[in-house]
């Protein structure tokens, strides 16, 4: 669930968050915490109106629902009803952030985010979307939309909303259209990852960005205009987005995720096996609630996005798939120049601007106007400063392309990869990578998207809006995107690592260091007789191939004293795997972190801390986070000579060769690490469990008022592992204690057969009200690495039965 925005943090904090205290509004907090839990309906008869037969809800031990309905609508709307019922809080919340409308309910400090998302404009183009939607689509629509508000209407408000004294507006189709902008918006970092290239150009040179991101191209594109204060203009935006970002936990959605399969030859049951674990931020509530769905029409089941009608990740009975991030370029920040008439330049010439003025409401202030100004290129999103004739502007298909929707309404009825493939031509406002099986032991891999055609590397800068080649491209089809079908050795994986070799791409990108990638395809050639057990170990394996790479560097050392050496043969005796009770690991992994420190500021010096930290939106996915794990084990294993300046702290005033240098290096380095760990854990070695050092807390929306912690968050639990392992947990830092952001936030493995055999767990539970013992039920599950059944034949739902609804017609 997203963190609470900062004003209502200091409301809260200014109210002492004590009855004693006093104070109207931490009174009744007070007494929304002291009364007891108001759970939802989920036992009896309902009557509704918008159902059209009967629809039975079956809660299983696990509270995942099991929908029988008659038809596509009714099994929506029973959908629909079980999403408000458990995630009435989060869908609410997601809508306020698309919209730009937090400060209704939190006060003026949340401004700076809603402008932002008011500039960004995803509300306007959700509206816009659904407005020229088919007649059909908003016909399969609307029922998702009817079950949302009808068990919004016969439930008890979340305890968030008491607390913050506020009831929303009933849900419409448009916000779930939204929704999905929201998240493909997220997904697609190359306007974030441009405005840090064209900052460091500025600041450092382009000679540094070439040496600080390996995988920049030498004939790409260097420009920034002249008398363009690319600095000025940016900072308030990639601070209104990084504001955005920590508040809402939104940004590390695009950290990445895993899906593979393997084709039945290759299986011990001779079935086609399939696995998948998005990696999204670390909240309480999951981003995830599986569902299973029944009806004439389909069968499908699987984990859901709640606001979203459909199965995200999941399986009918013939195939399963699930997405990963495909982390392609379809937005752009477009560099405006404008004159004092308020025209922008284009390649024809001077046009004038349009605008578009939005009413914000402001929770105990004065609604705020707000003038944005649009070009051909989209919406300026960057602030105007006096005397500088330069904007930015947001170039983005998330904007234009029409909603997803119809690709989640398809998907269930798909049987083959032909129908699979024409569902995913709709996934046009997401660049994902869909892993595929099905029952016929067929595997394969499609990535979606709306994206522009141009060379790889074109648009690592921010382009020029007046430039005739610089101009946005035809998009790329469906068929000439990267895909894959039954390849010869009988595998596929995705894991945001770039989908073919870069020279053959006719699209950007900004994708992750292949390390975790190499990784599952290591396991996954490693064996012919795979089962769902071998898939399940693979999603919580820990190897860190970036960790074992330093640790082959680490175990060549000349160290001083019996202290060191015993540290550097702990590492030798190391099986690789950063385990929560691994000490080796933690040696490893506070020698990376103070090493990769060291080769930044090497380059940048007082500049470091801009790329590490908040200052830009999604640290991850740009210059220090996607390629620097590849750009520190690149250079141990090439020893420059040059990398570190003569006669600073890493380098001496003699000269001395490359691997001497890096020697050194790695040398201090792990003093440094092993000085922190000292610091953070004390003496005892034995204690230096990596699970102490890498911890991870689910954090909910009003997580961030300390005295809410406790009773909103999870955690802090251990969880070791690395960002470049398939079980992804990295922070967002050079510091290894910092805490991580982007974990699995579900599990699941299907084994194809009639019905599919599934399996499942999730970050916390299936419902997000506090009190609810489905909210964190699956969370030890999930540490654990241990797996549930998701039922699909009826006599083992039945005998798993926990509860049972039935809504009807009203007469």
């Amino acid at each position: 669930m997203p963190t609470l925005p900062p004003s209502l943090a200091t409301r809260l904090r200014d109210a002492r968050l004590s009855v004693q205290q006093g104070g109207a509004f931490a009174r009744a907090m007070g007494r929304e915490l002291l009364r007891p839990p108001s759970p939802a309906q989920i036992d009896g008869h309902v009557r509704l109106a918008g159902v059209q037969g009967p629809v039975e809800i079956i809660r299983d031990s696990s509270a995942v629902p099991h929908i029988y309905a008659q038809g596509e609508s009714d099994a929506l709307f029973g959908l629909g009803f079980v999403h408000a019922q458990d995630r009435w809080w989060q869908m609410d919340f997601y809508r306020r952030v698309g919209r730009g409308q937090i400060a209704e309910v939190a006060g003026p400090e949340a401004l700076p985010a809603d402008r932002l998302m008011r500039h960004v404009g995803l509300g306007r183009a959700a509206d816009a979307s659904w407005a020229s939607a088919s007649a059909e689509l908003h016909e399969r629509l609307q029922p998702y939309v009817d079950g949302v508000n009808a068990a919004v209407e016969r439930t008890p408000p979340p305890l968030e909303m008491r607390i913050l004294d506020y009831a929303p507006a009933p849900w419409d189709a448009s916000d779930s259209v939204l929704w999905a902008k929201l998240m493909a918006f997220m997904l697609s970092p190359a306007w974030e990852a441009q405005i840090l290239r064209a900052r460091l150009v500025e600041r450092v040179g382009v000679e540094a960005l070439r040496a600080l991101d390996p995988g920049y191209p030498a004939s790409g594109s260097t420009m920034v205009p002249p008398g363009a204060p690319f600095g000025a203009l940016s900072r308030d935006l990639t601070q209104a987005y990084a504001d955005l970002v920590q508040r809402t936990g939104l940004g590390t959605m695009g950290q990445g995720s895993n899906a593979w399969a393997v084709a039945a030859e290759h299986t011990a049951a001779g079935r086609a096996l399939f696995a998948c674990d998005p990696h999204l931020s670390a909240v309480n509530p999951s981003y995830g609630h599986f569902s299973h769905l029944e009806c004439p029409d389909f069968s499908v089941a699987g984990a859901t996005a709640p606001g979203f009608p459909g199965i995200v990740w999941g399986c009918n009975r013939r195939l399963a798939w699930g997405p990963t991030a495909g982390l392609a370029s379809s937005q752009d920040v477009v560099i405006e120049a404008f004159d004092d008439e308020g025209r922008y330049r284009t390649p024809d010439g001077w046009e004038p601007a349009g605008e578009i003025v939005e009413r914000l409401v402001v929770r105990g202030h004065p609604d705020e106007v707000l003038r944005i100004r649009t070009t051909r290129n989209g919406p300026i999103v960057s602030p105007e400063i006096p005397g500088v004739p330069f904007a930015l502007a947001l170039r983005s298909t998330v904007l234009d392309a029409p909603t997803t929707g119809q690709a989640l309404l398809d998907l269930p009825r798909a049987g083959n990869i032909g129908e699979f493939r024409a569902a995913l031509s709709h996934f046009q406002e997401f660049n994902l990578v869909f892993g595929y099986a099905d029952i016929d032991g067929h595997i394969g891999v499609q990535m979606t998207g709306a994206l522009p055609e141009r060379e790889p590397g074109s648009g690592w800068l921010p382009p020029v809006g007046w430039d005739p080649g610089a101009q946005r491209g035809r998009l790329v089809p469906l068929e000439d995107l990267p895909h894959a079908y039954d390849p010869p050795d009988g595998r596929v994986w995705a894991a945001n690592h770039a989908p073919v070799p870069l020279d053959n791409l006719t699209f950007d990108g900004e994708f992750l260091d292949a390390f975790r990638a190499s990784r599952i395809g290591e396991v996954l050639n490693d064996s012919s007789a795979h089962t769902p057990a071998t898939m399940a170990r693979l999603q919580v394996d820990r190897h860190s191939l970036v960790f074992q790479a330093v640790a082959r560097h680490l175990v060549g050392l000349e160290t001083v004293g019996l202290r060191e050496a015993a540290l550097v043969q702990r590492v030798r005796d190391w099986d690789g795997e950063a385990g929560r009770d691994s000490v080796a690991a933690s040696i490893v992994g506070a020698t990376y972190a103070r090493l990769l420190d060291a080769v930044v500021r090497a380059k940048l010096g007082a500049d470091t801390a801009l790329f590490f930290g908040n200052v830009h939106a999604v640290p991850n996915l740009n210059l220090m986070g996607a390629r620097a794990a590849s750009l520190v084990v690149g250079l141990l294993d090439g020893a420059p000579a040059d990398w570190f300046a003569t006669g600073t702290a890493h380098a001496p005033e003699v000269t001395v060769s490359g691997r001497e240098v890096w020697s050194a290096v790695l040398l201090r380095t792990f003093r440094d690490g092993v000085a922190l760990l000292e610091e953070r854990l004390g003496s005892d070695i034995d204690r230096w469990t990596w699970g102490r050092v890498r911890k991870v807390t689910l954090k909910h929306g009003l997580g961030d008022v300390p005295a809410m912690a406790k009773v909103f968050n999870l955690g802090p639990y251990p969880i070791g592992s690395d960002a470049q392992a398939p079980l992804q947990a990295g922070p967002l830092t050079t510091d290894p204690f910092a805490v991580v952001t982007a974990i699995p936030a579900l599990r699941l493995v299907i084994e194809m057969q009639d019905p599919p055999v599934v399996q499942f767990t999730l970050a916390g539970g299936q419902s997000g009200r506090r009190g609810d013992p489905h909210a964190t039920d699956l969370l030890q599950d999930w540490r654990d690495g241990r797996l549930r059944r998701l039922h699909l034949r009826r006599a083992d739902i039945e005998a798993d039965a926990a509860h049972r609804l039935e809504l009807t017609p009203v007469e």
